[in-house]
């Protein structure tokens, strides 16, 4: 990718038939990038097909000047695997007449590089992580984009923009990919959904007029636990001073998991079920420590930490009980359903249910009734595994 605009670099057809074919194909390619007529678009892409046939291989020379840098969005390994064999002198690769072909694109936007990369992995896969960071087209990405600028414990430093975990050794806390899941669970109140299912429903919430309301109610979420939780304080505070390997090791609120349970927390601020306040208290008042009995069985089994949608929720469901926050009949059931968890919670919490599982801001939220057979047997799974100390 050619990170420069068209008049920075120059072209030369070799003669005045190559010229013209190559004129009349970026006319038309200019034409079918336009259009917003299926129908023409076809058309525009079978006469592309047939000038591309007319026009040779080698057609004319590209001048780049020093200074425009260029950008590989596609094929970096295969680069670096050549670049080491001509530097071990891999007879193969140093004759003067070998080259490498490669497709070269003008484009000074650097965000509609990053765009068509996303768009040209749509037919090969790419690492989730990696779509998150380079896509501007989807309402939640820009959503997480819009939290990592804005929220303390989500700056860069601490992110990681490629991988969609964290390696040991790493000082990042949260993946893109994390920090998606914790949208999820906090807009939806629901971590179970195919990705397909839970990137429509996404952005039928977050694309039109209530993005800057909901973008502000979950910055200013997270932005306050950056404040009130302790562990996120002390990264926050002086992250120099961080032994990030075991601060993620001693926290449970350090992983993905944590993190999204938090957001599930956080969708009681989207239902309207509770204020900005106590949401946040009942988060930064639990001890996320990662030997704190609450989450032995629940989000830890043994050293490891528990994994599924089932274990986010029921996650909520603990620390809206011991934070003080109304439980509903759903989060009673799941609370009872753990042997030996309703010992561990404030005396009393799992009486009566204090707040109703009903339809809250156009959100459609699982009351008993709604409850159907298939999250029925995988609730009993869940805790059947937990009870045995599965993973």
């Amino acid at each position: 990718m050619l990170a420069a605009a068209a008049h920075q670099v120059a072209f030369k057809a070799t003669d005045d038939e190559a010229d013209q074919l190559l004129q009349e194909f970026d006319k038309k390619y200019q034409e079918a990038c336009e259009t917003r007529d299926e129908s023409e678009r076809r058309t525009l892409a079978a006469a592309l097909d047939e000038s591309n046939d007319k026009i040779d291989v080698c057609s004319g020379n590209l001048w780049i000047p020093y200074g425009v840098r260029l950008e590989v969005t596609d094929g970096q390994h295969r680069i670096l695997t050549a670049l080491n064999r001509i530097k071990k002198g891999d007879a193969t690769l140093t004759h003067p007449s070998q080259g490498i072909a490669a497709m070269v694109l003008i484009e000074p936007r650097r965000q509609k590089r990053q765009q068509d990369f996303v768009d040209l992995g749509q037919t090969a896969p790419i690492q989730p992580t990696i779509k998150i960071a380079m896509d501007y087209r989807q309402p939640v990405t820009k959503l997480v984009k819009d939290m990592v600028e804005n929220v303390p414990i989500f700056a860069e430093q601490f992110i990681e923009f490629k991988r969609p975990s964290i390696r040991k050794d790493s000082i990042n806390i949260y993946s893109l990919s994390n920090l998606k899941t914790a949208v999820q669970a906090m807009l939806l109140g629901n971590t179970r959904l195919g990705a397909a299912e839970a990137q429509r429903k996404l952005t039928q919430k977050l694309d039109g007029a209530d993005y800057d309301r909901l973008r502000d109610l979950t910055v200013d979420f997270f932005s306050r636990l950056s404040l009130e939780v302790h562990c996120f304080r002390q990264i926050v505070d002086d992250p120099d001073s961080i032994d990030f390997k075991r601060q993620r090791e001693d926290y449970m609120c350090l992983n993905s998991v944590g993190l999204a349970v938090m957001g599930m927390v956080g969708h009681e601020l989207v239902l309207g079920r509770a204020a900005m306040d106590p949401v946040v208290s009942a988060v930064a008042k639990i001890d996320w420590a990662r030997d704190n009995p609450l989450w032995e069985g629940t989000l830890r089994v043994g050293p490891g930490v528990s994994r599924g949608g089932n274990v986010i929720e029921l996650g909520g469901s603990i620390v809206k009980a011991v934070g003080g926050l109304p439980l509903t009949e759903r989060d009673i059931e799941r609370l009872r359903a753990v042997d030996g968890l309703a010992q561990k919670l404030p005396a009393g919490c799992l009486d009566a249910p204090k707040a109703f599982d009903s339809l809250k801001n156009g959100e459609e939220i699982e009351d008993r009734a709604e409850v159907t057979d298939a999250e029925q047997d995988e609730d009993s799974q869940i805790v059947e595994l937990i009870m045995k100390g599965g993973a």
